[in-house]
């Protein structure tokens, strides 16, 4: 008899102790997945930094109402259009390349006048020959 009571209390701390080892092992189950979502999420926003340096459009005030845009990301942008609205402009400035590097600046007369309804320059572009056409507006400033 005192045999079967221990036994019984041996099996009841088996059981026991099995669950406690079941919830710890779900619980390091979802603190990995957890930890592998987070690496993807850093993963992730670490790419679209990334993307987002390889062009990146500038509009700066240069003389009066000259502007310079510029290209400060790291790569060349591709098949570029420059939508100046209604602003005046009497320059003569390109307003498309079909290559804008790295680092390059064109420089525009932009003047906004009374019947302007525009107060912004739209570039649009592909980040490869044959990529997606991208497009950002630039405020004046």
């Amino acid at each position: 008899m005192i045999i079967s009571i221990f036994a019984a209390l041996f099996a009841g701390g088996a059981v026991v102790y099995s669950r406690g080892q079941k919830l710890a092992t779900e619980r390091a189950a979802k603190a990995a997945e957890e930890a592998v979502q987070i690496q993807r999420a850093s993963e992730q926003r670490a790419a679209d930094e990334v993307a987002r340096k390889r062009i990146m459009w500038r509009l700066d005030p240069s003389q009066g109402d000259s502007y310079l845009l510029r290209n400060e990301g790291t790569h060349a942008a591709f098949d570029v259009s420059v939508d100046r609205g209604d602003l005046a402009v009497e320059d003569g400035a390109p307003v498309h390349f079909e290559e804008f590097d790295a680092d390059h600046a064109e420089r525009y007369l932009l003047v906004s006048t009374l019947a302007s309804r525009t107060s912004a320059v739209t570039v649009s572009w592909r980040e490869a020959r044959d990529g997606e056409r991208k497009s950002q507006k630039l405020q004046l400033d």
